[in-house]
């Protein structure tokens, strides 16, 4: 499963690797790393403009699912341990971002 975890700062996560975050705990979910199943913006709660791209597979990340109704993406929050068994990720460049095929906006068949 490729997922997404936005940032203002990739050049230090790649340079360190990802770091759980524990601000999560105020909200009652685990301490980790927030990724979703597409890039999302601004709107969507992302904290920056960069996108980074990693591979994991379902079966080490399904136990990470935080379900949440009403979303069209789905969310994860991974532990950075668990994140680091499939480094590197991948900086995805913007124009690839802006391209991303978004199954909101497909047309119903």
């Amino acid at each position: 499963m490729m997922l997404y975890h936005c940032t203002p700062a990739p050049d230090s996560i790649l340079a360190s690797g990802f770091r759980d975050s524990d601000g999560y705990v105020d909200e009652g979910l685990p301490v980790g790393v927030f990724f979703s199943d597409r890039p999302l913006d601004g709107n969507e709660g992302a904290k920056g403009d960069h996108v980074l791209e990693i591979e994991m597979p379902d079966e080490a990340v399904g136990q990470y699912e935080c379900i949440s109704e009403g979303l069209p993406y789905r969310e994860f929050i991974i532990p950075a341990a668990v994140v680091a068994k499939y480094w590197p990720p991948r900086l995805m460049t913007s124009a690839e971002v802006e391209a991303f095929e978004d199954d909101r906006f497909r047309p119903v068949r």
